[in-house]
């Protein structure tokens, strides 16, 4: 069987997949370690992941609600 054959995304439509150096990218112990640090805020962190949301998920449709507030 052939392997499918990978397409640049659509114009204006985010990778599903997140920049391994960017924020989304790293793992939650890694992101832990920066918090715990002080290299990293929580905020930062959140608006980085909300960005993310933003988005993607048009294209995949994973997240019903957002609750930006409760964050």
């Amino acid at each position: 069987m052939k392997p499918a054959k990978r397409t640049a995304p659509a114009e204006g439509v985010a990778p599903l997949l997140a920049a391994p150096d960017s924020l989304c990218g790293q793992s939650a112990n890694t992101l832990a370690a920066q918090i715990r640090a002080g290299n990293l805020s929580a905020s930062t962190l959140l608006e980085a992941h909300l960005e993310r949301i933003a988005a993607v998920n048009p294209c995949i449709n994973a997240l019903v609600t957002v609750d930006i507030e409760a964050a």
